[in-house]
């Protein structure tokens, strides 16, 4: 029932100001803050968030209230605008409830939740205030109608899933400081070595450090220089991902580099479970005028350290280090592909009865929801992609397309249950073997025997369409029916 504190709710988040905030936030969050990091784009969408999020909260709140409730017109604006302070204040200030809050998140949605402590982002909370007193001056228009309702609450609460912390490129600049290196993160963070850039210590931002995490770029080579006796270091990266150096201005290149680089399951692991968003370096680099060391930001792998007997080491700095992902680990960075796995079991179970005993729409709707299992791993690429936008839209998809599937397969088993259950021993095995056949490629990409996740789903598309045409032929011999005869239209039969 749409009461009048749900058509308020509405149609201030249907105004102008609050489209145009819920527009502001997503560019922001999905273009700008990607490609300009900035203090400035991480600012722009808080005001953005607090201005139109009470009102979609608002309007979430108001159904639970029955339309004779008085204090309604009170409680509701208590509740919806005094959660969004508190959640944004606490979140930016207090480390274990923002710790808690993103756990909470993570495990409800089964995704990689994060938020950024920063308490300058408080100076965000004018907006809401703003939006307060629109809530205040609101005048309804009885004659208007407000159809966008489910299409804006919806949007708004994907954009407040999605809007969670600053992207993390690691470190990303270097510097030579005296008797020390400085190495700043994309999050402005700062840490320093004295050491030669083999142990590393959080600092306070220093001001003189100048980090513009937008301009650091990977570079195709870097040339460092000390100007205090040590030769010219040049370095790049051959077609191996590995580093090739040269003292002599190009004359002789050497790979001493020993060190591979990260694969794409390394990749995918890492940004799942830190909220990185990995990009290959180097971005910059520095040679320690004390130890002679080339110290190169590697961005979230840390750095690298060469020194001058030809050594290299991988140097963690903070949480910025080198993944090293375990067979133990890799159900949890496939586990989309594992909930599509047990979709495409169920289909496979019933797909024989379905396709040779069943209804024309029955068959329609099977293909839809095999259609579906191809598109989400062909367009969303769960592993690669289950963070930040990706991730609050896989979620719920994959989720709803296996219950979809689970309601649908026991639905055709509890009614056709006396038919199916000579055969459920065989119809099982076959299904888990369509399983099996379905989500090893992907182990095999996480234990980098496949090297690239394209090439796991097209093996696992392709053989699972092998095993289902196969299964399919097999059971036209025990129904008695051709497989060219599995698309005609048949009366249900038991």
């Amino acid at each position: 029932m749409q009461t009048p504190e749900f058509k308020k709710s509405i149609a201030l988040l249907s105004n102008p100001i609050s489209i145009l905030t819920i527009l502001v936030l997503l560019v922001n969050d999905h273009y700008l803050r990607l490609h300009f990091p900035s203090w400035l784009t991480g600012k722009i969408g808080d005001f953005a968030w607090l201005y139109f999020s009470p009102f979609a909260l608002a309007a979430i709140v108001s159904l639970f209230f029955p339309s004779s409730s008085r204090a309604k017109r009170i409680i509701i604006p208590v509740i919806s605008f005094g959660s969004v302070l508190l959640v944004f204040i606490l979140a930016n200030t207090s480390p274990l409830f923002n710790r808690s809050l993103v756990q909470f998140i993570s495990n409800l949605l089964n995704i990689q939740f994060g938020i950024t402590i920063d308490p300058t982002d408080l100076i965000a909370i004018p907006s809401s205030g703003l939006a307060l007193l629109q809530w205040i001056n609101f005048k309804p228009n009885e004659n208007k109608a407000y159809y966008p309702a489910f299409f804006l609450i919806s949007l708004s609460t994907l954009l407040t899933i999605a809007n969670s912390g600053y992207p993390d490129y690691g470190i990303v600049c270097l510097e030579a400081d005296n008797e020390r290196i400085l190495a700043g993160t994309s999050s402005w963070n700062v840490f320093e070595s004295e050491d030669g850039g083999l142990t590393w210590q959080k600092i306070e931002s220093q001001d003189s450090f100048q980090c513009n995490p937008g301009s650091a770029k990977t570079k195709d080579k870097l040339i460092l220089n000390n100007g205090e006796g040590i030769g010219e270091v040049i370095y790049k990266i051959n077609k191996y991902g590995q580093f090739e150096y040269t003292r002599n201005y190009g004359g002789n290149w050497h790979q001493s580099n020993n060190i591979p680089p990260m694969n794409q399951a390394e990749i995918a692991f890492s940004n799942r479970n830190n909220y990185f968003f990995y990009t290959p370096g180097p971005f910059s680099g520095v040679i320690d005028p004390n130890t002679g060391n080339s110290i190169i930001a590697m961005g979230v792998e840390g750095v690298l350290v060469h020194t001058p007997s030809d050594n290299w080491l991988s140097v963690p700095i903070d949480q910025y280090q080198r993944t090293s992902l375990t067979f133990g680990n890799i159900p949890g960075l496939i586990i989309f592909e594992i909930e599509l796995a047990l979709t495409f079991f169920i289909l496979v179970l019933i797909s024989p009865y379905l396709l040779y005993k069943s209804i024309s729409w029955h068959k329609v709707l099977l293909a839809l929801l095999f259609i579906a299992c191809a598109v989400i791993l062909l367009y969303f690429k769960p592993a690669l992609n289950a963070i930040n936008y990706g991730a609050a839209i896989i979620a719920p998809s994959v989720f709803l397309l296996l219950i979809t599937t689970l309601i649908f397969g026991s639905t055709i088993f509890i009614m056709n249950w006396q038919a199916i259950n000579d055969d459920l021993l065989k119809f099982s095995i076959l299904g888990f073997i369509g399983f099996l056949i379905f989500i090893l490629p992907f182990i095999f990409w996480g234990m980098n025997i496949i090297s690239s996740y394209n090439v796991s789903t097209v093996i696992a598309l392709l053989f699972s369409l092998l095993h289902l045409i196969w299964s399919l032929t097999f059971w036209g011999r025990r129904f008695n029916k051709r497989f060219s005869t599995i698309f005609k239209s048949n009366k249900k039969s038991g």
